[in-house]
C-alpha cells in the first residue's frame, strides 16, 4: 500500500497483495471479492472520488466492496475525505 496526501485529499495505491490478502483475511474474508488480487487505484479529494483505476485501466466494482476495501486501508488523517467515514 502506497498513499500520496494532498491539501484537498489523497491518491492510494493498493497491490494485487494487497487486495487479496484484505479479501481473505481470516475472519473477515470478502468471498466473492471482484477486487482480490488486482492492483487498485483511487484519487479522492474534498468532493469525492475523481479517479478509479483496476489492474491499471478505468474500473467499476462494487460500491459496498470499494468502500471496505479503502476503508480498512486508509490512514486515519485521510479518513474525512472517505464517505465510509463522513
Amino acid at each position: 500500500m502506497r498513499i500520496k496526501k494532498t491539501s484537498d485529499g489523497y491518491t492510494l495505491w493498493l497491490s494485487a497483495s494487497d487486495t487479496y490478502n484484505w479479501a481473505h483475511k481470516p475472519g473477515a474474508c470478502w468471498p466473492c471479492s471482484m477486487l482480490a488480487d488486482k492492483r487498485l487505484r483511487v484519487s479522492v479529494d474534498s468532493n469525492g472520488i475523481y479517479d478509479l483505476q483496476i489492474d491499471g485501466r478505468d474500473g467499476d466494482c462494487p460500491a459496498d466492496e470499494l468502500q471496505a476495501v479503502i476503508a480498512d486501508h486508509l490512514p486515519a488523517d485521510c479518513r474525512k475525505y472517505w464517505p465510509v467515514w463522513a
